[in-house]
């Protein structure tokens, strides 16, 4: 029964650090800026999309949208690293 308890305390202790840490990993994000999307480059391939570790961005190909909520963005930069057009990039706040 001990060993029970310890591994939920392990568990809910680890989970509460996680929730944390992406709390503060939102509020640093916010100070870099924004994503953003050069919509004459996009050819809506939907990579982005798939690399975004949160899914923070949405695509619909056929309706030619591209949206991202900024608000879930933790802005790793990966929808930036691998779109083949470039059209994603950081709007640096200054």
């Amino acid at each position: 029964m001990d060993n029970i308890i310890q591994k939920i305390i392990e568990i809910h202790s680890k989970l509460t650090l996680k929730i944390a840490n992406t709390k503060v990993l939102k509020k640093i994000a916010k100070l870099h800026g924004n994503i953003i999307n050069d919509y004459s480059k996009c050819i809506y391939c939907n990579i982005c999309e798939n690399k975004c570790p949160i899914g923070a961005i949405k695509v619909e190909p056929i309706l030619l949208q591209w949206n991202i909520d900024n608000d879930k963005c933790l802005r790793c930069l990966k929808c930036v690293k691998h779109c083949p057009k470039g059209s994603i990039s950081l709007n640096k706040n200054k």
